[in-house]
């Protein structure tokens, strides 16, 4: 484990060299289940450490339109609201402003 994942530098440049979605823990295929059975399509969903994974976008998919993201990167919360930025919906913000 990094001794650096505290640190946003860190983070920030590892998400300005690693372009591609990565889901850390699995992809929401593997949650869907779950998720179906107690969310519903109207409830508001807040995603924290978001990275780049495509979790969201596939909620979003799947009806769950009323998603939002935080994350301590700013460089990825960039990425994602650019790569999703038809989404009308697609909330994104940094909590990179709200840390010393």
């Amino acid at each position: 484990m990094s001794v650096y994942y505290g640190r946003v530098s860190y983070w920030d440049e590892r998400f300005s060299k690693e372009l591609q979605p990565f889901d850390w823990y699995a992809r929401f295929g593997h949650f869907k289940r779950f998720v179906v059975q107690h969310l519903k399509r109207s409830d508001y969903i807040l995603i924290v450490g978001c990275g780049s994974s495509r979790f969201t976008e596939e909620l979003y998919n799947s009806e769950y339109t009323s998603v939002a993201n935080i994350d301590y990167s700013s460089v990825v919360i960039k990425q994602q609201a650019e790569r999703h930025q038809e989404k009308k919906r697609f909330a994104q913000c940094s909590v990179a402003a709200f840390v010393a």
